[in-house]
């Protein structure tokens, strides 16, 4: 059972052993506390006021933080193994190089946050996601570099958010919004070695995000949205792109080989020198679209394609 404590015995504590694990801070004020290297481990901190505290490298390994207010704490290389973060506030925090393997942030407000070089999950061999994320706000956020292989984020906010080499292996991102959204040169294929499925991109809005040079290997992507998409030279090698809306799209120089492009929209497209050995554009409307210098031997399907005459460089 978990020790209640006053803010008087919260004080002393702090200026003794600093170890609060397993303590019921729950639903305390704790605004600007400094709680720099302090063990919360499997503290309780639900509904707790922690609006920019100090908990730079806290050990929170299975703390109950449900609808925390950590709006602009610094949480840098804190230790949130399995916490629980669903509902939680964390507009504006400091997370960066910090550890969530196994943590749970469905419905967290995580925006404008910095998670740069962030450790959400690297994949093993077991059915259990690596964290838990869906419906999470993260726009505006900085996930620069960060790992989130193997992580749920179905139906969450990825708008404008930065995934520069972020590493998004077998991540769920179905029905995330990801407008604008920054994931050039991001790794989203599977690793060899992996027993998980395929990255996720079903019914996603990627509408003018930049995926240049970012690895989508065999990647499910049916039914998304990418009008105005950057894909130069983006990796798509046997990818699922049925129905997938690329009209405006740039996929200069893209690996689309294997790909299935059918009953996709490729209207005023850029595939300029794009590679599409094998792949299948049956259905897929290719009005306006630029094919010049593309390598099309062995591109399948190309008669049963929409608006066939009004395209550059297939004919």
């Amino acid at each position: 059972m978990n020790e209640r404590l006053t803010l008087d015995q919260l004080k002393t504590i702090l200026k003794t052993i600093k170890n609060f694990s397993s303590k019921d801070l729950s639903k305390m004020n704790l605004q600007k506390i400094n709680m720099k290297k302090v063990d919360l481990g499997n503290a309780i901190l639900k509904e707790t006021n922690l609006e920019k505290a100090n908990l730079n490298e806290a050990n929170l390994r299975g703390a109950n933080l449900k609808g925390a207010n950590l709006k602009g704490a610094d949480l840098r290389k804190a230790d949130l193994y399995m916490a629980n973060l669903s509902n939680a506030n964390l507009d504006g925090a400091n997370l960066r190089e910090v550890n969530a393997l196994k943590a749970n942030f469905k419905n967290a407000k995580i925006r404008n946050a910095d998670l740069r070089n962030a450790f959400f999950g690297r994949g093993d061999q077991s059915a259990e996601w690596a964290a838990h994320m869906s419906e999470t706000d993260l726009s505006g956020s900085n996930l620069n570099k960060a790992l989130l292989i193997w992580v749920d984020l179905r139906g969450s906010n990825l708008s404008n958010v930065s995934l520069q080499e972020a590493y998004l292996n077998g991540t769920n991102l179905e029905k995330c919004n990801l407008r604008g959204a920054n994931l050039y040169k991001a790794k989203l294929r599977i690793p060899y070695g992996y027993a998980h499925g395929p990255t996720r991109l079903i019914e996603a809005n990627l509408s003018n995000a930049n995926l240049n040079y970012a690895n989508l290997q065999k990647v499910l992507m049916n039914n998304g949205i990418l009008k105005g998409a950057k894909l130069a030279k983006a990796n798509l090698y046997y990818g699922d792109l049925q129905n997938v809306d690329l009209e405006n799209a740039d996929l200069s120089g893209t690996c689309l080989e294997g790909a299935n492009l059918e009953n996709a929209n490729l209207s005023r497209a850029n595939l300029k020198g794009a590679k599409l050995k094998e792949a299948s554009i049956k259905g897929a409307n290719i009005d306006g679209a630029n094919f010049k210098k593309a390598q099309i031997t062995g591109l399948r399907n190309i008669e049963m394609a929409k608006n066939i005459q009004n395209s550059k460089g297939l004919l």
